[in-house]
């Protein structure tokens, strides 16, 4: 099989092939990438690593040969390989787009103080004054188009699927800096593949809890006095997830 990306004879031409194992970085050459992408095709358990002299990790040239071999895919796509898109300098902002929903949103919120009143009366017992009543948003037809719109990098299938990776990956940063701050999370994420599992198992458990956007607005209501009622418009994020669809892991990290 051809590869896509570099002859395979790239390979047995390094002189490490010659000793049956690589360095990252050469097998980062080998493939016209640099280590960074190595560690992630490691950690991802798209390419093997074995232990030399006790704690060194190497690819072995057998294993990059057959990596080529397969056609190479999990490289199509690969982030900035200086590991900026992690943490959050991938010249993209969720919050932006969880902005544009919210707009589109408020496009179809109630006006009517009374339907208002009715969806909130049997939430107000015993809530203080300052808090805010919690009602659930639904996904209206404009806000899943925008969901399924083209995504401002060609990595993403959608701008829904751009909005969410990057939604994960912050998540997954407070996941690996929960209790000490890491100065490196990228490198932390990509220690090892049991690592790897670990971090973006629970950043995915911690993303579904989340609500994908919430906004408050204010409500003079009928036969309530006092202030005006807040009311908080929350988004789940299951649905969110469900109009994306596909695997989330494969892009976002």
């Amino acid at each position: 099989m051809v590869n896509p990306f570099v002859p395979s004879a790239t390979v047995a031409d390094d002189p490490a092939g010659a000793v049956g194992v690589l360095t990252f970085d050469q097998a980062g050459r080998a493939l016209n990438v640099n280590a960074l992408a190595i560690e992630r095709l490691v950690a991802r358990r798209r390419l093997p690593a074995v232990l030399v002299g006790g704690d060194q990790r190497r690819i072995s040239a057998t294993a990059l040969r057959e990596y080529l071999d397969r056609g190479g895919f999990d490289l199509r796509g690969m982030p900035p390989n200086d590991g900026r898109w992690y943490v959050g300098n991938d010249g993209y902002s969720a919050d932006g787009f969880g902005e544009r929903l919210a707009s589109l949103a408020r496009a179809d919120l109630p006006t009517d103080p009374a339907e208002i009143r009715r969806l909130v009366m049997d939430k107000l017992a015993g809530l203080p004054a300052d808090r805010a009543v919690d009602l659930p948003l639904a996904l209206n037809a404009s806000m899943k188009k925008a969901i399924s719109a083209p995504a401002g990098n060609s990595r993403y299938a959608s701008a829904g699927q751009e909005f969410l990776a990057s939604r994960l990956r912050r998540v997954a940063k407070d996941v690996i800096n929960r209790g000490a701050f890491v100065a490196s999370p990228i490198d932390k994420l990509y220690f090892d593949p049991a690592t790897y599992d670990q971090i973006t198992a629970a950043a995915m458990d911690e993303l579904r809890k989340r609500p994908a956007l919430s906004f408050t607005s204010f409500h003079v209501l009928p036969g309530i006095s006092g202030q005006p009622v807040a009311v908080s418009w929350v988004l789940p994020m299951a649905d969110v997830l469900a109009a994306v669809g596909g695997n989330l892991l494969d892009v976002a990290f």
